[in-house]
């Protein structure tokens, strides 16, 4: 897959996929390759790249809406209905690079870096490490000082993120399983 294309003189890099028609006005679910889609939050406008080098002028953002899951839905001009939505399933979504990056509080910044993380009752589970792009999402790596924890970096598992301190609601048994 291609990483960045060329629109006129813009340039435009490949931040997600088309996954899914959503409800009957035209709505599309977009899979972001970056954890919480922090790019789309900037994002006015964005081109939807296929196959055989099919791809769209750039369409404007009409709504968004917030990330569920890994996905968000994204309302754009000129798709009106679910059959066309369709027509864009399995298509990359490409953004201006002039939309800024992420913001600091995305954990996808190096400023998640060494701080602390902990469970919601307080426990200190280490130090934040990095995070790792597994493809589906991103995974923040905690290191425990004897092991390295992997922790689905997704809204419902980090809760907040604050004064050097990353606060995780793990569901039960995945810190077990993730070292």
């Amino acid at each position: 897959m291609a990483t960045a294309f060329c629109q006129d003189t813009e340039q435009y890099t490949v931040v997600g996929r088309v996954v899914k028609a959503h409800g009957v006005n035209g709505g599309v679910k977009i899979r972001p390759y970056h954890p919480y889609g922090n790019h789309f939050a900037a994002a006015d406008r964005l081109i939807l790249a296929g196959d055989k080098g099919r791809r769209t002028t750039p369409l404007a953002i009409t709504h968004k809406h917030g990330i569920s899951g890994n996905t968000m839905v994204v309302h754009l001009e000129s798709i009106d209905s679910r059959a066309e939505a369709e027509l864009t399933i399995g298509m990359d979504v490409l953004i201006s690079v002039e939309n800024p990056a992420p913001s600091p509080e995305s954990p996808a910044s190096d400023t998640w870096r060494g701080q602390t993380v902990s469970l919601g009752n307080g426990t200190v589970l280490g130090i934040a490490a990095g995070l790792l792009d597994n493809g589906a999402s991103g995974l923040l790596v905690v290191d425990t000082g004897e092991a390295e924890l992997l922790i689905p970096a997704c809204p419902p598992i980090i809760r907040r993120q604050g004064n050097g301190v990353i606060v995780v609601e793990p569901p039960p048994g995945l810190l077990e399983i993730n070292r």
